[in-house]
C-alpha cells in the first residue's frame, strides 16, 4: 500500500470547557516512512503543546505575582495608616505610662510588620521581574517556531499568597 499522505492531530482539554487541538498533514514522497512520519508529527504536536502550556503557565504566574503585590501595597498602607494612629493615640495619653508603652509596643510590631510586608514585597517583584524575563523568552521562541522543548525556571522563590496570612496581623 502506497501513503500520498499522513495526518496527525490531537485535542487537548485545557479548562472551562476549553480546547485546543494542534496537527499536521504531511505530503509524503516516495522516499518517506508513514509511520516515522507520524511519530514525528506525534512528537512535535507534543512539544508544541507543552511549549504552550508553559507560555500559559508563566502568564498565569504573572497574574499571581501582580495580585500579591496589590495586596500586600494594601496591607502596607493598611499598617501605615493604623501606625499613624497609633502616634495620635500616644500623643493623647501621653501622661498614662503605661497606656503609653502598651501603645509604643503596638507601634513597635506595626513598623516591623510594615517592614516584613515590604520584604515580601520586594521578593514578589524580584519573582515578577524573572518570570516576565521568562514570558519574553518564552514568547520569542514560539515566534521563531522553536521546537526545543520550553523548560520553566523552577529555583525563583516567592511568596505564596496562601501563605502571606496577611489579613488580621493587626
Amino acid at each position: 500500500m502506497k501513503f500520498k499522505e499522513v495526518e496527525y492531530s490531537r485535542l487537548f482539554n485545557l479548562s472551562n470547557y476549553n480546547n485546543e487541538r494542534i496537527g499536521f498533514k504531511v505530503s509524503l514522497d516516495d522516499t518517506d516512512d508513514p509511520v516515522k512520519v507520524v511519530n514525528k508529527l506525534y512528537d512535535l504536536v507534543d512539544v508544541i503543546e507543552n511549549n504552550l502550556e508553559a507560555h500559559r503557565k508563566a502568564k498565569e504566574k504573572i497574574e499571581y505575582l501582580k495580585d500579591a503585590i496589590r495586596r500586600l501595597n494594601k496591607e502596607i498602607q493598611s499598617a501605615e495608616l493604623r501606625k499613624d494612629e497609633l502616634i495620635r493615640e500616644l500623643e493623647k495619653f501621653a501622661d498614662n505610662e503605661c497606656r503609653v508603652q502598651n501603645i509604643q509596643n503596638t507601634i513597635d510590631y506595626t513598623i516591623e510588620l510594615i517592614k516584613d510586608y515590604e520584604k515580601m514585597k520586594d521578593e514578589t517583584n524580584r519573582a515578577l521581574n524573572l518570570w516576565n524575563k521568562m514570558l519574553e523568552e518564552i514568547e520569542q521562541k514560539l515566534r521563531d517556531g522553536s521546537t526545543d522543548p520550553i523548560v520553566l525556571y523552577d529555583d525563583i522563590e516567592e511568596y505564596s499568597l496562601d501563605s502571606l496570612e496577611l489579613e488580621g496581623r493587626l
